[in-house]
């Protein structure tokens, strides 16, 4: 408890939960988890959760956030943390594109959005979401950042959530 990481990441618990509902579905488990880390990451401004409680410099997560190697292709439905990971790391991608001066307005989109998603979405329900919070007040190159994150792990134009269990990540 005393790892700001962990702290702000049950944070996010609550937040997704509470402005989204019904976050228990194998994809919206894998947002909150994923969005959790994302909100840790916004506050603290690094790409590894975790490290102070693992007692590893590496954090808690299988990689790095930065320069991630998984895509959407790659959820499997098997473990939550893991497959949320995909998700933060769209999360680190946008905190990069944005910039740590724009932090707390990507902040507020991924925040707004929550408003604009249905209950138990998939990642590309979280993303028009966003998407639709940034058309309520923003600047029209904040969409084309918005799609090129997402589109980078596989929740471009036409993606569809689908579990994949039967792809082996290690």
């Amino acid at each position: 408890a005393l790892d700001s990481d962990v702290v702000f990441h049950e944070f996010g618990h609550g937040l997704t939960w509470r402005m989204i509902g019904n976050m228990d579905s194998p994809l919206s488990g894998a947002i909150g988890e994923g969005m959790s880390d994302v909100v840790a990451m916004l506050i603290n401004g690094n790409d590894r959760i975790g490290e102070y409680s693992a007692s590893d410099p590496a954090g808690i997560r299988r990689y790095r956030y930065s320069n991630y190697p998984l895509t959407y292709a790659d959820v499997t439905g098997a473990e939550v943390h893991d497959d949320g990971e995909i998700y933060a790391a769209i999360g680190w991608k946008l905190m990069a594109m944005f910039g740590a001066a724009r932090r707390g307005e990507l902040f507020d989109y991924m925040v707004d959005g929550m408003n604009f998603t249905p209950a138990s979405p998939a990642y590309e329900d979280m993303r028009d979401g966003i998407l639709q919070a940034v058309a309520n007040g923003a600047k029209p190159n904040d969409r084309c950042k918005i799609w090129t994150a997402f589109a980078q792990f596989g929740v471009g134009v036409g993606a569809s959530g689908v579990v994949n269990p039967n792809r082996s990540v290690t």
